[in-house]
C-alpha cells in the first residue's frame, strides 16, 4: 500500500551533522516510507520503494486519504485505551474482568 503520493522540494528544512557522523555507512536499499536519509551532502527521503532526493532547503509530502484513516483510528484507538485504563482504576472488578479476559482470550488463540 502506497502511503506517499509525491515529494515536492521547497520551504525550510534544518539538518544538523552528528560529530560522530560515518560517511562510511551506505545508505539501506528500502525503508519505510517518509524516512529520511542525509549522507553528508544530500538529503534524501524514502517512498518505500526508493530514494528521492529532497531539491531545495524543504519538503512536501502528499499522502494518501488512507494515511487520514490510520491515523483518525489510532487517534481513536489510544483515546478508548486511556479511558479503559481510567475505568479500571476507578473500578477494581473491571480491571479484573479484563485480566480474566485477557488470560482467556490468550488460551483461546494458542
Amino acid at each position: 500500500m502506497k502511503m506517499i503520493s509525491s515529494i515536492v522540494g521547497g520551504g525550510l528544512i534544518l539538518t544538523q551533522q552528528s560529530v560522530s557522523y560515518n560517511n562510511g555507512v551506505s545508505m539501506p536499499h528500502s525503508a519505510v516510507p517518509g524516512s529520511v536519509w542525509y549522507d553528508g551532502h544530500l538529503m534524501k527521503v524514502s517512498t518505500g520503494s526508493g530514494w528521492e532526493i529532497i531539491q531545495g532547503d524543504g519538503v512536501h509530502l502528499t499522502t494518501s486519504t488512507r494515511l487520514n484513516d490510520v491515523v483518525s483510528w489510532a487517534e481513536k484507538k489510544m483515546a478508548d485505551e486511556a479511558r479503559e485504563a481510567e475505568l479500571q482504576e476507578k473500578f477494581p472488578a473491571l480491571k479484573q474482568a479484563k485480566e480474566n479476559y485477557d488470560i482467556i482470550r490468550k488460551m483461546v488463540a494458542e
